[in-house]
């Protein structure tokens, strides 16, 4: 299983939401800087999902999709405790 540390630095909480938190996340790779949102998994064992189906489902619709008004999603991981979306990071001053 790939372990998010090896290729981003997570930093701080830059934005929350009712199930997740956002994160800011510098690529070690590249220096580039994301954002990480973070879904508990106990969240979605409540709700009934099936953790492969749904990250199957979102790498086929983000795949897909590439519009300039919608936040690119640019990878994703997960462990026994989060799903971790590497995403687009917006000023919100938009």
């Amino acid at each position: 299983m790939r372990r998010i540390t090896d290729y981003y630095e997570i930093g701080e909480i830059i934005g929350e939401g009712g199930v997740s938190k956002i994160k800011n996340a510098i690529c070690l790779s590249d220096g580039l800087e994301y954002a990480c949102k973070e879904i508990p998994m106990d969240k979605r064992v409540k709700e009934g999902y099936i953790y492969q189906d749904s990250i199957n489902e979102i790498n086929i619709y983000y795949e897909s999709l590439n519009h300039p008004n919608i936040i690119r999603l640019y990878d994703i991981f997960y462990d026994n405790s989060k799903l971790l979306f590497i995403m687009e990071k917006v000023d919100g001053n938009l």
